[in-house]
C-alpha cells in the first residue's frame, strides 16, 4: 500500500488510496472441472475446486533390449479407477463474500454471452 504521509510526520488529507496486488508464494494457476463442499459448523461456506482428468499409471514396465529401452509393456500397467477428481483448492468465505463471488462471476458469465451473442451476429452478417 502506498504511503501519502509526508516525511515531516504531518498527516495529507487524501482522496484515493492506492492498492497493489502481491502473489503470495504459494500462488498458482488452477483450472477447474468443478466445485465440492458444504457449510462449516461456523456458518461459512466452504468449497473444494478440483480438476478432473483420467488417472496416471502409478506404474509403467518397457521391455529392455540389449541395455535399451524398449515398447512399454501396457498389459503391465498400474492404473487405480477409472477416473480422477484432482482436489486444487479449499476455500472458505462468508456468506457476504459468497454474494459478492456470485455478483462477480455473474457479471463475468454476462460478458461473455455479449461477446458470444456479438461474434454470432457478426457470423450471420457475413452469410448475407
Amino acid at each position: 500500500m502506498t504511503d501519502s504521509t509526508p516525511i515531516t510526520g504531518e498527516a495529507k488529507p487524501s482522496d484515493e488510496l492506492a492498492i497493489d496486488f502481491v502473489k503470495s508464494s504459494l500462488y498458482r494457476n488452477v483450472s477447474i472441472d468443478g466445485i465440492f463442499g458444504g457449510l462449516t459448523p461456523k456458518l461459512q461456506i466452504h468449497m473444494a475446486v478440483f480438476s478432473e482428468h483420467q488417472p496416471l499409471p502409478t506404474r509403467i514396465v518397457h521391455e529392455l533390449k540389449d541395455g535399451r529401452l524398449g515398447q512399454e509393456k501396457v498389459e503391465k500397467r498400474i492404473v487405480s479407477g477409472e477416473m480422477e477428481r484432482e482436489l486444487e483448492a479449499s476455500i472458505t468465505m462468508s456468506p457476504e463474500v459468497a454474494q459478492l463471488v456470485v455478483r462477480w462471476l455473474q457479471g463475468q458469465i454476462e460478458q461473455v454471452n455479449a461477446m458470444r451473442r456479438a461474434a454470432r451476429d457478426e457470423r450471420e452478417k457475413g452469410k448475407r
